[in-house]
């Protein structure tokens, strides 16, 4: 068959067929090709035929026999689809995958939420997170989530940590202790990239359509799109109505870390108060781990961390990051249009004024605000405070 293929190609015949039928008049796909022809491709190619030719003879489209051939060279031999990796896992591996899922929830019913990373560290299943989840689609509701939301395990954390502070007085958490956390600001250096960072937030982070605004304020992941200025990634102290420490890094890490001790020791024997210092914080795990604990207590300080998923009692999340977010919107919006635009360090330098320059009473307010909220948990069985943010995004 290839002895007179050849022989009918070099005979010129194809030389009274229209330049047209150079792409075939059948346009179908290579999924279409019997095992002969595949066959006589192949050999075909071998020979040192091209693919326009070898259309001609077989009278198909020239891009069916390119896709074809293709498909030879990045694929196994006899695979005519598109490229991609084959299924990670075996069927009983996803049904070993769904029965794991199924016993730790009913386990961890109450402890905390069964997520896509503990099923898969406790099924060895090899694939991602979200193809774990993906394997669980028909469950529809019973589907993992990657992000635990709030438990009722959760809650009662909440409401026992509130009923032991609470019977501290105000002027423990205005004056004994001080306020760490971190934020990472998007520079907005265009009115492009403004609008679209007030498009859908909370505190300044940009949330996706999926996410939608809770009134819980669970902080998102990640953002939808990160602006091509850069960032800059704050640590922040409050302290007596006034804000004690202001670092900005770039990575954090323990490095970073010492840097922050070092500087927030600094200006504690500035001001005349000796060790140990009470910090308050997130919980943040390289903030409660026990190194972490460890290298704190050689500098003086003792840790007071806030119940896991607590943005409502933590001063910097449910007012202070938004209070300066709202200074540095009010600026932009009174900046007028022809003035110049302005650079990534003039930003850094007007953030780091604008938090510096929040009223003594708002902040020492601000901070004996735990207090009040402490109660309102408690009442609330340990539910969340009401920000009065919608799903909407409006407050």
């Amino acid at each position: 068959v290839l002895l007179i293929f050849s022989l009918f190609i070099f005979s010129g015949a194809f030389s009274q067929v229209p330049c047209v039928n150079c792409f075939g008049p059948k346009q179908q796909g290579c999924k279409d090709l019997t095992v002969e022809e595949r066959g006589l491709i192949r050999a075909l190619k071998n020979m040192g035929y091209g693919y326009r030719k070898i259309a001609l003879g077989l009278d198909r489209s020239a891009t069916t026999i390119f896709r074809f051939l293709k498909n030879l060279t990045y694929q196994k031999p006899g695979r005519t689809s598109g490229k991609g990796r084959g299924r990670i896992s075996t069927p009983a591996q996803d049904a070993h995958a769904i029965a794991t899922f199924l016993a730790l929830r009913k386990e961890n019913a109450k402890k905390r939420e069964t997520t896509a990373r503990l099923t898969r560290a406790a099924s060895g299943f090899p694939g991602s997170l979200r193809t774990i989840r993906r394997r669980l689609l028909p469950r529809k509701k019973e589907r993992p989530r990657e992000k635990p939301t709030v438990t009722s395990g959760d809650m009662e954390s909440r409401e026992a940590w509130c009923r032991a502070q609470v019977m501290r007085p105000i002027a423990f958490w205005t004056d004994d202790v001080i306020f760490i956390d971190c934020k990472c600001f998007y520079i907005a250096l265009s009115q492009n990239q403004l609008d679209y960072q007030r498009q859908k937030k909370i505190r300044f982070v940009i949330r996706t359509k999926s996410e939608g605004l809770l009134p819980e304020c669970v902080k998102p992941g990640a953002a939808h799109r990160v602006s091509s200025s850069g960032t800059a990634k704050i640590f922040m102290a409050a302290w007596r109505g006034e804000i004690v420490s202001w670092i900005e890094f770039r990575k954090w890490n323990a490095r970073t870390y010492t840097r922050c001790l070092n500087s927030l020791r600094n200006a504690m024997r500035e001001h005349g108060v000796q060790a140990p210092w009470v910090l308050v914080h997130d919980n943040d795990p390289s903030l409660k781990s026990k190194k972490g604990l460890a290298h704190a207590a050689r500098r003086g300080f003792q840790s007071l961390p806030l119940p896991c998923r607590s943005p409502d009692l933590m001063p910097h999340d449910f007012s202070l990051w938004a209070r300066i977010c709202a200074d540095m919107q009010a600026f932009e919006n009174a900046r007028p249009a022809d003035a110049p635009k302005e650079k990534g360090e003039a930003y850094r330098e007007r953030l780091r004024d604008t938090a510096l320059a929040l009223p003594h009473a708002y902040i020492r307010s601000v901070l004996g605000k735990v207090h009040s909220r402490a109660g309102e948990i408690i009442n609330r069985g340990g539910g969340y405070i009401n920000e009065g943010i919608k799903r909407t995004g409006e407050r």
